[in-house]
């Protein structure tokens, strides 16, 4: 079968020009839809990360028999997970369809290789009351199907599962069910054929008030409660002491004399720690194994997690069980444990070098179970533990640069006492009179600041956030503190700092609900630059430990070229375009965006398009079903971002921050806004839609109107392509002919030339002729070439047969012709011998004619003679 190669730039194109039965590649990349599939084709891709998508119609549209599509994924990102169409075929096309994964259904498909396999009874387990807890079960479906639910205090999702191994997440709200409660309910797969059921079971508990790992709950993750089985075998004899050691102490190693003993206790100390239920590992790769294929893998039980209860050991001994085993490609022969340690509770906390299983371990001899292939593939998505964490002088750099940030950050706050201000003549900018001597480094401290320093950092709070700190009316001391507004000017010669008053402020005032003292501190904190500096510690903690979402920030953040360099090729073709006036560069910049997995860095002088490339990529992350955030050190350039993002249904933003900070143009997209702004914009957009489909309903009818004209102007149109085909093959014929008689002159052309060199040669045979040696081989060969044109000449035979007569006749008369003579050489042959031949010939006839006259006279006289003898004697 041929084959194609295809990315996300030239599909379009192959789909255009490619024949029944090829085959089309996919290379990984999104590729934006909708494709029409018009030829009995195969169209293969490379897993999830090829994905064909549109946002709000069908990605495929099937329109012939015969076609086949593997190994991707297709998605509709509006309402695809409400059931909207994502694949259509034709009614009879029936497409095959093997390891397809959809948001959306498929209608009129054929699926290859599925299969039923699903548990009669999911069971969440122990539920603590007034909890949002999801769980995620692989479910091997057969038929494309729904799934129906009408319990209350559950969630399913996807409403809808296509054929293959997919996963189900299903959400159970323990909010006001008592504790105690045995819930059970059902679910139901629909397909078109029938109805399966799946039991629902879960037992409510009290909350519990314990957090062991100091962390909060994370119900919200889906993968970590994935029940499955691992079979082990403990084949590490050090790892069998430090089991041993770790749970009966050092000593308890020599009370067992062989590796079988200890192998045997160790196996019966994981018993007792596990039991028979499964647990919550967070499985880890270490590294790679020493056979080809292997894997050093760790499996940690968790401890940060306080919906999950230790096992009792542990929980008594504040430890996490931690296990390093080697792994085979297939994942046949289960975890060939190396090590089984007890480690500090801290171990067990989640990272993005993790994934959470809930996992039963057991025995290999007895049971001879394999690691599941769906384990080993979320495993191997994971990058090696470690690998990218930051070195210490990397982070040490950072640490100093925050340091000296926080301490730079510090050296900007002042507090200080006013004494009087004009609240009367303005609301929203009022002037306070303030005493510069008795400024203090902050609210909370007795150090006084010098008037000159004070001044300073006085002029570099412009703009910033500043407090008003009043005594309590209750006469206890208290201080009251709350924001009062930005500084907009300083005057230090008047001792004067007016400030823009926030607006909640202004609103108390004029209602009469606030009056602002005539006495009091301003205070300036940069509270806003120390929480941010906080922050970013917190951050550099966490990217120490591990914990981040992309497990390579801690490589590329410190050095972008480290980043990952693409894999994928997304091209993204004009009309999908939220702006079509981006140039190519611009398109480039989504496009890479689009396709990377760690970074991308635009860089552009003022004017190039940054902002327009922003909203750009907004608008693709959006149709893709992602969300953006637009972060910016000033407020504007989020502001002007948002202002380039034309109205689609597809964009829902919002723009966090304060009205009074906001720019004109991201005020509409404030959260007291934001709804009533998409709600506005959609309606226009759809009032837009409506008027271009009346637009085009008017247009059809215009055309219906016209049917009959159209009718006769497609008959004459018809008409006249017959004639034209008519005239067009008369035209072939007239071709045809016309290059035949070209043919023919141009062979009688040729024929002339001959004829006339023959006509020469004849002349001067005629005129030469007493001169001419016959003998010659080119007037031996005159005759064949006369042949050659003269073929059908009847003179010309007549010629050669008379001169073959002539030649006959003089054999018979003793004339022997010379041999190496044509026709024309004897004929001069005969003329110059028969004449004088018979001249002398004529001479021996007169000669014999007088002797034959004689003879007769003889005769005569003899008779005569003898008549008169007779009658003598007689």
């Amino acid at each position: 079968m041929p084959s194609f190669s295809a990315d996300p730039a030239n599909i379009a194109d192959l789909l255009q020009i490619i024949r029944d039965g090829y085959e089309i590649n996919l290379m990984a990349g999104e590729y934006k839809g909708p494709f029409t599939i018009e030829k009995a084709i195969a169209i293969r891709g490379n897993g999830a990360d090829t994905v064909i998508f549109t946002a709000d119609e069908p990605a495929l549209i099937v329109k012939v028999p015969g076609v086949r599509i593997e190994n991707l994924a297709i998605a509709r990102t509006v309402g695809g997970d409400k059931g909207e169409v994502a694949l259509f075929a034709e009614i009879g096309t029936l497409p095959i369809l093997e390891q397809v994964r959809l948001t959306g259904i498929a209608e009129n498909v054929c699926w290859s290789g599925a299969n039923w396999d699903i548990p009669p009874i999911l069971d969440f387990g122990e539920v603590e009351c007034d909890r949002l807890v999801q769980r995620s079960w692989q479910l091997q479906i057969g038929a494309a199907c729904e799934i129906v639910s009408d319990l209350t205090w559950l969630h399913v999702q996807p409403n809808y599962l296509s054929p293959g191994l997919q996963n189900l997440e299903i959400k159970l709200n323990s909010n006001n069910i008592l504790p105690g409660t045995n819930l059970s309910g059902f679910i139901f797969l629909a397909d078109a054929e029938s109805f399966r059921e799946i039991e629902i079971t879960a037992k409510i508990k009290q909350k519990s008030t314990s957090n062991i790992g100091g962390y909060a709950s994370r119900e919200e993750e889906s993968d970590e409660l994935v029940y499955q089985k691992f079979g082990y075998r403990l084949v590490g004899e050090s790892g069998i002491n430090n089991l041993i050691g770790d749970v009966e102490g050092k000593a308890a190693i020599d009370r067992y004399f062989d590796f079988a003993e200890k192998r045997d206790r160790a196996e019966e100390l994981l018993d007792k720690i596990l039991g028979q239920e499964p647990h919550l590992f967070y499985l880890r790769r270490r590294g790679k194994g020493q056979e080809i294929g292997e894997e050093k893998w760790e499996l940690t039980i968790a401890t940060d997690r306080d919906d999950i209860e230790l096992p009792d050991i542990l929980q008594e001994r504040q430890k996490t069980l931690s296990l390093v085993a080697v792994v085979s490609q297939d994942g046949y022969g289960g975890l060939r444990v190396l090590s089984a340690r007890l480690l500090s509770a801290d171990k067990g906390k989640v990272d993005a070098f993790s994934i959470p299983y809930r996992i039963q371990l057991l025995r290999d001899r007895q049971h001879r179970i394999g690691i599941p292939p769906s384990v080993i593939s979320s495993i191997a998505k994971l990058p090696f533990c470690g690998d990218h964490l930051p070195t210490e002088e990397q982070l040490k750099a950072w640490q100093t640069f925050l340091n000296i940030e926080e301490r730079l950050a510090k050296e900007r706050q002042f507090c200080v006492s006013f004494i009087n201000h004009n609240s009367g003549a303005d609301t929203r900018k009022i002037t306070f009179e303030i005493d510069a001597d008795k400024a203090t480094i902050d609210s909370s401290s007795g150090t006084f600041l010098k008037p000159d320093n004070f001044w300073q950092r006085a002029s570099k709070a412009r703009n910033e956030d500043i407090q008003l700190l009043e005594i309590a009316a209750d006469g206890n001391g208290e201080q009251i503190e709350y924001r009062l507004g930005n500084i907009e000017e300083i005057d230090r010669e008047k001792s004067l700092i007016r400030i823009r008053i926030d607006a909640e402020i202004v609103d108390k005032i004029i209602e009469g609900n606030y009056q602002i003292p005539q006495q009091g501190f301003l205070s300036f904190e940069a509270a806003g630059d120390l929480s941010q500096i906080k922050r970013k510690k917190k951050a550099l903690e966490e990217l120490q430990k591990g914990n981040a979402q992309n497990p390579y920030l801690g490589e590329f953040f410190f050095d972008a070229a480290k980043a990952r360099p693409l894999q994928r090729h997304i091209k993204l073709p004009p009309e999908d375009l939220l702006l079509p006036s981006a140039n190519d560069d611009q398109i480039a910049a989504v496009e890479a965006v689009l396709a990377a997995d760690d970074l991308v860095l635009i860089q552009g002088p003022p004017g190039t398009g940054k902002t327009t490339v922003i909203a750009e990529i907004c608008y693709q992350i959006a149709l893709r079903g992602g969300r953006t955030l637009i972060a910016s050190q000033a407020n504007l350039a989020v502001d002007n971002a948002l202002s380039r993002l034309i109205h689609s249904p597809v964009i829902r933003a919002l723009r966090k921050g304060r009205a009074e900070r906001v720019e004109e143009e991201g005020l509409p997209f404030l959260e007291e806004q934001v709804i009533g702004t998409w709600l506005k914009n959609t309606a226009e957009d759809c009032e837009k839609r409506l008027s271009k489909r009346k637009e085009n309903i008017d247009f059809f009818r215009q055309l219906l109107a016209s049917a009959e004209k159209f009718a006769s102007y497609l008959k004459a149109e018809e008409t006249i392509e017959q004639d034209q085909k008519t005239w067009q093959n008369l035209q072939e014929s007239i071709e045809a002919d016309e290059r035949e008689i070209v043919s023919q002159i141009s062979e009688i052309k040729a024929q002339q030339t001959q004829i006339n060199s023959l006509i020469l040669d004849l002349n001067f045979l005629c005129k030469y002729a007493n001169i001419i040696s016959w003998e010659d081989k080119e007037i031996f060969n005159l005759l064949e070439r006369l042949k050659k044109s003269a073929t059908n000449d009847n003179y010309l035979k007549e010629f050669i047969a008379n001169v073959q007569m002539a030649v006959n006749l003089a054999k018979r008369m003793g004339l022997i012709s010379p041999g190496n003579r044509e026709a024309f050489g004897l004929a001069a042959w005969l003329r110059d011998t028969i004449p004088g031949w018979v001249s002398e010939a004529g001479r021996g006839l007169a000669e014999a004619k007088n002797a034959i006259a004689s003879i007769n006279e003889t005769e005569k006289a003899v008779q005569i003679y003898q008549q008169h003898l007779t009658g003598r004697q007689l």
